[in-house]
């Protein structure tokens, strides 16, 4: 729950993270496409309960020559207006039991059931993202970064013992595993980290305080 401060951006720019190039920002910035919403709509997994609108994915998979180019218009406008509709802002929160003694709070997880128009909008935004992430996520992460493996880890760390045995160097290991590693990291960090990154992705909503 650390607060994002100074301390943490000046670690940042120290350990060299490079900004998103100009070019690629134009890329992020440009206007929607209904290719784009469509490309997002089909890599959405069917049977998926709906958000607060009762419409699942399969409804717009079904009826996406109707409605392709109203939702473009739509999110269009929330590009020029700052705001997104009240479907994206609503959600069913729903319990999942996990494990254990499912009398402690602990073990039921949390779910919100998000509207498919949100859904598709967040994927293309994604879709975008992953484009510019390897230029300036640290090689050494690998989760989640396109043409990086979790596997490339296992032999970073084998490099790592075996030139610590070669030149005789007491090397140890730690391993970390945050519980709840997502829900630590405070919202106004990770805008300023975007805004540092030079990239600009302008939807806010004053009802939840949301923002891209």
């Amino acid at each position: 729950m650390d607060a994002p401060s100074q301390f943490f951006f000046g670690l940042e720019k120290k350990n060299g993270q490079k900004k998103v190039d100009p070019e690629d920002n134009l890329k992020l910035e440009a206007g929607l496409s209904l290719a784009e919403l469509h490309a997002a709509l089909m890599s959405l997994q069917n049977g998926k309960a709906p958000g607060i609108d009762g419409l699942p994915v399969d409804f717009y998979k079904s009826f996406w020559s109707v409605l392709g180019e109203d939702l473009l218009e739509v999110i269009m406008d929330c590009l020029e207006t700052g705001r997104l509709p009240l479907s994206c802002r609503r959600a069913v929160i729903t319990l999942l039991p996990k494990k254990g003694d499912l009398q402690e709070l602990k073990n039921w997880r949390l779910v919100s059931l998000l509207c498919t128009d949100y859904k598709i909008l967040s994927k293309v935004l994604a879709c975008r993202l992953r484009e510019v992430m390897a230029s300036v996520i640290h090689i050494d992460q690998t989760y989640c970064v396109p043409g990086r493996l979790i596997s490339d880890n296992v032999t970073l760390i084998r490099d790592v013992l075996e030139v610590s045995s070669s030149l005789a160097v007491d090397t140890g290991l730690i391993s970390i595993d945050q519980e709840k590693a997502f829900d630590r990291v405070e919202h106004q960090y990770l805008w300023q980290t975007f805004s540092r990154l030079w990239v600009q992705l302008r939807f806010y909503s004053q009802d939840s305080g949301f923002v891209l």
